[in-house]
């Protein structure tokens, strides 16, 4: 399982979410889901065109796989989610049944994410744009 902690800070000129949330997880291996669209986390997760799937090992991205969403609905995106042993999701908004039932599936769901994926990925995940590779440097 996936332990995380919270660690409060303030918001600054580019606004911020208000606290940031670090990998505690000395040598596991992470698969982190992120619905985006273009360069950004997703509004929504049931609306986001695509989402990438990180295999994160001691905050190092060691495999990426951007997968295409569009279309697809919500129960569709929750089975993929489930079966692709996603751990962690980063969203945006979430509708609150498919977030109960990710959870109880124990996929961590962190939501109400904006701005950059590279950039937040970077704040709660503690990697580095330049490991996300190609897809983050396109914007």
């Amino acid at each position: 399982m996936v332990s995380i902690r919270k660690n409060e800070r303030s918001r600054g000129a580019g606004g911020g979410h208000g606290f940031c949330l670090f990998l505690v997880a000395g040598g596991l291996t992470v698969k982190v889901a992120v619905p985006i669209y273009h360069d950004r986390i997703a509004s929504h997760f049931g609306t986001a065109p695509d989402l990438i799937l990180l295999l994160v090992e001691k905050r190092r991205v060691i495999a990426l796989l951007e997968l295409h969403l569009a279309g697809q609905s919500p129960a569709a995106r929750r089975h993929k989610l489930i079966a692709l042993g996603t751990e962690w999701l980063l969203c945006g908004a979430i509708e609150g049944p498919v977030r109960s039932q990710l959870e109880r599936r124990g996929i961590r769901v962190s939501a109400d994410l904006k701005g950059p994926y590279a950039e937040v990925l970077g704040q709660v995940v503690g990697i580095s744009t330049e490991q996300l590779g190609r897809r983050a440097a396109q914007g």
